[in-house]
C-alpha cells in the first residue's frame, strides 16, 4: 500500500514540476538552465501526460487496496477532469496558459484531501 502512495506523490509532484518549468522556458534558456521542460522539448506535453496517467492509475491503485468508496472515486473522477482540463490549457505551450494549468494543481490537491476526508466520514470503519 505505501508503494502506491509513493508512487502518487512520484507521478504527481514530477508532473507539476515539469508544468512549472514550461513556465520557465524562456528565463532558463536565456541564463543556461536545463530545466526538464527543456531536456524533454516537444516531448514535454506528452511525458506530463503519462505522468497524469500514472498519476490516476496510482490513486486507482490506492482506492482499491484502502477498500475506499465512492467519495474518494468521486475525488478521483473530478481529477480526471482538472488534469484534462491541464492538457487543454498547455496545449500551445502558451506561458501564461501553462501558469495557469500550474496554479491550478491547489484544487487538484484540494479535491483529493477532501474526498478522503468524505469517504472517512461517510464509512467511519476507516481505511484497511
Amino acid at each position: 500500500k505505501e508503494l502506491y502512495g509513493i508512487l502518487v506523490s512520484l507521478t504527481g509532484g514530477e508532473a507539476r514540476g515539469i508544468l512549472k518549468s514550461m513556465v520557465d522556458r524562456d528565463d532558463d534558456l536565456k541564463i543556461g538552465l536545463k530545466s526538464s521542460a527543456i531536456l524533454f522539448g516537444d516531448l514535454d506535453k506528452f511525458i506530463i501526460g503519462i505522468l497524469q496517467l500514472g498519476f490516476i492509475s496510482s490513486l486507482l491503485l490506492v482506492w482499491k487496496t484502502a477498500n475506499l468508496h465512492w467519495p474518494f472515486l468521486s475525488g478521483i473522477l473530478i481529477a480526471v477532469m482538472i488534469l484534462s482540463y491541464q492538457q487543454i490549457l498547455i496545449k500551445e505551450r502558451r506561458r501564461d496558459r501553462c501558469l495557469k494549468a500550474f496554479l491550478i494543481n491547489h484544487w487538484l490537491g484540494l479535491i483529493l484531501f477532501l474526498s478522503i476526508v468524505l469517504d472517512l466520514f461517510f464509512y467511519t470503519e476507516g481505511v484497511t
